[in-house]
């Protein structure tokens, strides 16, 4: 007698009491072994494809564990369904640099040399309060001191300080190469200091004015 809550419960149905340690022990050591088969690239959030495959294969490791309506063997091919999709997904970005653009992404130039590019920011819904918890992060306080900031594909903002530049001769030419937008700011940077500089110093000091290398 008593409420059917109480006689419905898994501690009185016996053979539900030792699903979660049988079946979960049994997921949780399959995953275990691919892990440690595969790549440690395979725990690393790097981008939108391992952040899907790690929400699915931990729902999915869940519900083996406590659904006894879900069979164990239907289980692990769920589990294994996800991980060749990421495996196979991440093998061929490594080799294709178009499939690696197309699933992962590119990182996003938020700030440059102190300015804060509004019109890429409120289209990717990035705040200012975000950008100056990431300039607090790296120990500064103002977008003066950073060259720029970038938005990876991760969601992770990377802060480049412009002391950071003066150590590196090459990071620029990397910046340019790796980050969208860059090197258009930086050549539109360039022609507007080589204006100022030559409206200034030869007229006013007799100088005989030479154009800047663009």
């Amino acid at each position: 007698m008593g409420a059917p809550v109480i006689q419905k419960s898994d501690f009185y149905i016996q053979e539900s009491v030792l699903h979660p340690i049988t079946a979960g022990a049994i997921a949780f050591a399959f995953l275990y072994v691919y892990l440690r088969i595969a790549s440690n690239r395979s725990l690393a959030p790097n981008d939108i494809v391992t952040w899907i495959s790690s929400v699915a294969i931990g729902s999915t490791l869940s519900r083996i564990t406590t659904n006894t309506n879900i069979d164990l063997v239907r289980g692990l091919l769920s589990l294994l369904l996800f991980l060749v999709v990421d495996f196979v997904l991440t093998f061929g970005m490594v080799r294709s640099k178009k499939l690696e653009t197309l699933i992962r992404g590119q990182p996003l130039l938020c700030v440059f040399r102190g300015q804060v590019l509004e019109k890429t920011c409120h289209s990717n819904r990035v705040e200012r309060a975000s950008l100056l918890a990431s300039l607090r992060s790296h120990g500064l306080v103002s977008f003066d001191q950073v060259d720029c900031i970038v938005l990876e594909t991760t969601g992770v903002f990377s802060v480049i300080p412009k002391f950071s530049l003066l150590d590196q001769p090459d990071a620029t030419v990397l910046l340019c190469q790796g980050v969208p937008g860059y090197q258009e700011l930086l050549e539109q940077s360039d022609k507007e200091a080589c204006v100022s500089d030559s409206t200034l110093s030869p007229a006013a000091m007799g100088v005989p004015y030479r154009p800047c290398a663009v």
